[in-house]
């Protein structure tokens, strides 16, 4: 599903949007990202090309209760949420992705979710989320942690992570929010 609206805010003085990802958005760089981070990817056929990519963000769209989001800067896509059973007054299960091994650290991941959280809860009512990630993603587990999930369930391997909408936080280096409900230009690509 397209989310109509996105989410329009300043890091450090840079222009950055959350909105649903596209077929056009889909670059060489992001599925080079993907085949890096194939470990803590699930549901990728071996080798990941951009064609596939393009017809797995496309199936997304036409999901009922699915969508991908991407963080922008300007037009530069910097990381993914993908969120998944979104239904209001269900439980969305929503996964983080930053592109470049550069970009980790900076905040990206915090803002993905956070923006990612908050659109959601805005356009579909959606009040708590869950996610797991592996016990080796330190940073995703950071990125969780600091905009208000807490730990659900701790298992050998992985972690289960909770967040009611009343405990969003959004991060400090976030300024000049502004939801904006309109469709931002999404058409079939």
């Amino acid at each position: 599903m397209d989310l109509y609206g996105q989410l329009k805010y300043r890091i450090s003085e840079q222009q950055f949007a959350v909105r649903s990802i596209t077929g056009k958005d889909v670059t060489k760089e992001y599925v080079e990202a993907l085949m890096k981070q194939r470990a803590y990817l699930t549901n990728n056929p071996e080798s990941i090309t951009i064609d596939w990519q393009k017809r797995y963000v496309e199936n997304i769209r036409r999901s009922q209760a699915d969508a991908l989001c991407g963080l922008f800067r300007t037009s530069q896509l910097i990381a993914t949420a993908g969120v998944q059973n979104v239904r209001a007054g269900e439980t969305t299960t929503i996964g983080i992705f930053v592109l470049d091994e550069n970009a980790r650290g900076l905040g990206f991941g915090k803002a993905v979710l956070w923006s990612t959280c908050h659109l959601v809860y805005e356009i579909y009512n959606v009040g708590s989320f869950e996610a797991g990630v592996k016990n080796s993603n330190v940073p995703s587990m950071k990125s969780f942690l600091s905009v208000g999930f807490g730990v659900k369930e701790e298992r050998s391997d992985s972690y289960r992570f909770r967040l009611e909408i009343n405990q969003l936080r959004k991060p400090e280096n976030i300024e000049d929010v502004i939801l904006d409900r309109t469709p931002c230009g999404i058409s079939s690509s």
